[in-house]
């Protein structure tokens, strides 16, 4: 039923500012433990609100849920979020937490290439 509330208090025409999605994750986490998927999804867009109006800490504390969540689940980050991270890691000016995400997003990409077998590739040097 807490999707379905948050899914009807979604306005149709977008969110043009955090505001109502900040409010929607307030309520849906009365409801749902804070490692909930949805509630990690709806922070995740919060994080995405966050890095484009430049405010990177909220985006970094935002984008937390979603990788944990991965991690648990999947047990590995998407490199695209890991990246993300980084990216607003340094924005904040946490350059030796922006340096570990971009490691890990090195150490993701080298074991899951598609075009080829974990460490076969000319950039990926031990």
């Amino acid at each position: 039923t807490v999707v379905l509330i948050v899914l009807r208090t979604m306005p149709r025409d977008g969110l043009m500012s955090p505001d109502r999605l900040v409010e929607i994750a307030e309520m849906a986490s009365e409801h749902l433990a804070p490692t909930h998927w949805l509630l990690c999804k709806v922070r995740y867009v919060l994080s995405c609100f966050y890095e484009k109006s430049q405010r990177p800490a909220l985006a970094v504390e935002n984008l937390q849920g979603i990788l944990e969540l991965e991690q648990r689940i999947l047990g590995r980050n998407n490199p695209g979020k890991l990246e993300q991270k980084g990216d607003q890691l340094m924005m904040k000016g946490d350059l030796p937490q922006a340096f570990d995400c971009y490691a890990q997003v090195l150490k993701v990409l080298k074991t899951h290439s598609p075009d080829s077998p974990p460490g076969s590739s000319p950039q990926c040097e031990e």
